[in-house]
């Protein structure tokens, strides 16, 4: 039986400059175990394998102007 965490909130993009971005990121309010890391997807690309605190994370050298997807999970 798969548990699923509840209260997952939507990470927070703070723009810093033309080219870098800060994810922030809460802990789930109902978490399905114990939490023993992060990892950070940007683009498919895996950023920070195992962040675990701060949940922050500062992804910089991006292109301006270009979209991209950011993924945090555990």
């Amino acid at each position: 039986m798969v548990i699923v965490p509840e209260g997952v909130l939507a990470p927070v993009i703070d723009v810093i400059n033309d080219t870098a971005v800060r994810v922030s990121w809460q802990p789930p309010i109902t978490p399905n175990g114990p939490i023993t890391g992060y990892f950070i997807r940007v683009n498919d690309v895996i950023v920070d394998p195992h962040t675990t605190w701060p949940t922050s994370y500062v992804i910089d050298a991006l292109e301006p102007y270009t979209v991209y997807h950011v993924e945090v999970g555990n």
